[in-house]
C-alpha cells in the first residue's frame, strides 16, 4: 500500500526500510526520526510515571504476598490442630475398642468353660440306647427272679 507524502509535513513521514515506500505508521522497519529535547523530556516524564506505577504495584504485590504468607501459616496451624484432634479421637476409639474386645474375650472364656462343663457331663451320662438296653436286662432279671 502506498502512502502519499504530504508536502506540508515532509520530516514526519519517512520511508519504510522494508517496503522502501513512505510510511506514516511505525512498523519496526521504519527509519527513525531524530529525537528532540522536548520529545525526550516527555518520554522521560512518561517513564518516571511508569516506574512510579510499577513501584506502587510492587508494593501492593508485596502486601498481597505477606497476606498470603500469613494465610498459609494460619492454614498450616489449622491443619496441625485438626491432625491432633483426629489423633485424639482415634486414640479414644482405640481404647474403647480394646476395652470392648477384652470384655468379649472374657465372655467367650466363660462360654468355653461352660461348654467344657456340658461336654464332661454328657460324657458321664449314659446314652439313650444304653439306657434302653439296661432297662430290658433289668426287666428280664426281675421276671426270672420273681417267676
Amino acid at each position: 500500500m502506498r502512502v502519499r507524502i504530504s508536502p506540508a509535513a515532509p520530516k514526519y513521514q519517512t520511508k519504510c526500510k522494508l517496503t522502501r515506500y513512505p510510511c506514516v505508521f511505525y512498523c519496526g522497519y521504519m527509519a527513525k526520526k531524530e529525537a528532540t529535547i522536548n520529545d525526550l523530556d516527555k518520554k522521560m516524564d512518561n517513564l518516571t510515571g511508569t516506574v512510579s506505577d510499577l513501584s506502587k504495584t510492587v508494593g501492593g504485590l508485596s502486601k498481597t504476598v505477606d497476606g498470603l504468607s500469613k494465610t498459609v501459616n494460619n492454614l498450616s496451624e489449622t491443619v496441625d490442630n485438626l491432625a491432633i484432634i483426629t489423633k485424639k479421637g482415634f486414640d479414644a476409639v482405640y481404647k474403647d475398642m480394646r476395652k470392648g474386645f477384652s470384655d468379649v474375650d472374657k465372655r467367650m472364656e466363660k462360654f468355653e468353660t461352660g461348654q467344657e462343663d456340658i461336654k464332661l457331663r454328657l460324657d458321664n451320662t449314659a446314652y439313650r440306647f444304653e439306657l434302653e438296653e439296661l432297662k430290658k436286662r433289668v426287666t428280664v432279671l426281675e421276671k426270672s427272679k420273681f417267676a
